[in-house]
């Protein structure tokens, strides 16, 4: 166990906050804003700051509990998610207008007499993000973390003016962070532009002929085997090409995937050849072209275009990336985009010669290196940032982001204040009785 800093002393998550659960509702009482109803906040307003827009309404009648309407310094945790996103935690500011919570976040509200954007930081940090993540019993789809097992965490506790000389300093480093990643921003949507314009203003001569797509190859979708993971379908030698190793890819070819099929489940899905143009066809992901040197079963998330020479591939490729926006537009009325044989094969692409297409492919990969540096620069700056980020609050939480003050109150007298005030009748102690989860 590591030595703290002169001053500090461990306690548990559970000396420094309460937690309170969000409300349930059935999904007809969600609404437009109207007297009698309250704002809630979900998990998609669980951002790295509370994000106050896309919000519904209920009756304030599924509010038990006055605990559960937010309050500037509340730090909401997204309690049940996709295991990437659970544990993510928000601090609230301020607030806008009158919220509560819905029933997969809680508040953590921090203790009085504790600094709660300290807490708020430390619970952000990535060893404590990780540790409430283990906590998660996950199925298909939605992890669930248990606050009553993060209660029991180690949270290590500076004097309160050490707190708070903490949380300006990180502020102060971030806002610097935050101002270079705005830069970064600003010129990678610079690059995108270029790159796009560069790509479209190839592709637009008046001189080239149009025709669809259908007309000059054939286009077929792909199939996959039901039900989804089935040892009888997955897992055995036959690459099984799906949309995401697709739009993983960099460049214009995808030359591995991780997952595979059995030779029955090839059966039941739809094998190409390499050297094949796909593109997806469905969701928020559509529109993404790729060629594959890999023969392998792509999903029904995927297009395959054949009877294309080498040329006429590389051609279309770099022209179906200049429509990707266009092509997710399409609106057919259904919940999300998705792209038919029948639309693909309507796509209105341009067909210059063959000797013109070797130029335009020959233009393109002489520029495309230069563009794609620049944006691997600001990839790198980007991640650098991040570990900055990252180094900052492990150096906050060590004590060697600001100096301790020997004339500070100590820590140990200030949790032993804070166990007292919730417990007055109890003596000096190092143990303490996990507080309660506020329900309702």
């Amino acid at each position: 166990m590591r030595e703290l800093p002169s001053g500090w002393t461990r306690a548990w998550v559970g000396d420094v906050l309460r937690v309170i659960r969000g409300i349930s509702f059935p999904s007809e009482a969600k609404g437009p804003d109207s007297d009698g109803k309250i704002a809630c906040l979900r998990t998609k307003n669980v951002q790295a700051a509370v994000d106050w827009k896309d919000l519904v309404f209920v009756p304030t009648m599924y509010v038990k509990n006055s605990d559960q309407y937010a309050q500037p310094g509340d730090i909401l945790v997204s309690a049940a998610n996709s295991y990437e996103l659970v544990g993510k935690v928000a601090y609230i500011e301020c607030a806008p207008r009158p919220a509560t919570i819905g029933a997969f976040i809680s508040i953590l509200r921090p203790t009085r007499g504790i600094d709660s954007k300290f807490v708020y930081f430390q619970l952000a940090a990535p060893k404590m993000r990780k540790s409430i993540r283990a906590t998660a019993s996950t199925t298909t789809n939605i992890s669930n973390i248990s606050l009553s097992k993060c209660l029991d965490f180690e949270f290590v506790l500076p004097p309160l003016a050490e707190q708070r000389r903490i949380v300006a300093e990180i502020e102060k480093q971030f806002t610097r962070l935050e101002a270079a990643a705005t830069t970064l921003e600003e010129g990678n949507q610079k690059l995108r532009t270029l790159r796009s314009h560069f790509l479209a203003n190839l592709f637009t001569s008046p001189r080239y002929p149009r025709v669809k797509l259908g007309t000059i190859c054939r286009v077929v979708r792909g199939a996959s085997p039901r039900p989804a993971g089935s040892p009888r379908f997955f897992g055995g030698p036959v690459p099984w090409i799906t949309v995401g190793s697709l739009t993983k890819a960099k460049g214009p070819y995808l030359r591995e995937t991780t997952e595979t099929l059995t030779e029955e489940g090839r059966e039941r899905s739809r094998y190409i050849d390499p050297d094949t143009l796909l593109l997806t066809n469905s969701g928020a992901t559509l529109g993404v072209p790729r060629i594959t040197k890999i023969g392998g079963c792509i999903n029904d998330g995927s297009v395959a275009l054949l009877n294309l020479d080498e040329t006429a591939r590389l051609f279309l490729y770099y022209f179906l990336c200049t429509q990707t926006k266009r092509l997710r537009q399409i609106n057919q009325g259904a919940a999300q985009p998705n792209l038919n044989t029948s639309l693909v094969k309507e796509i209105v692409v341009p067909n210059p010669p063959r000797s013109e297409q070797i130029r335009i492919i020959d233009d393109i990969e002489r520029s495309l290196p230069a563009l794609e540096a620049t944006d691997l620069t600001i990839e790198a700056s980007r991640m650098h940032a991040h570990r900055l980020r990252q180094a900052i609050l492990a150096k906050a939480f060590s004590g060697q982001l600001v100096p301790q003050d020997p004339n500070d109150e100590p820590a140990s007298v200030l949790l032993e204040r804070i166990r007292r005030e919730r417990n007055p009748s109890a003596k000096p102690s190092r143990k303490r009785k996990r507080p309660e989860l506020v329900t309702s």
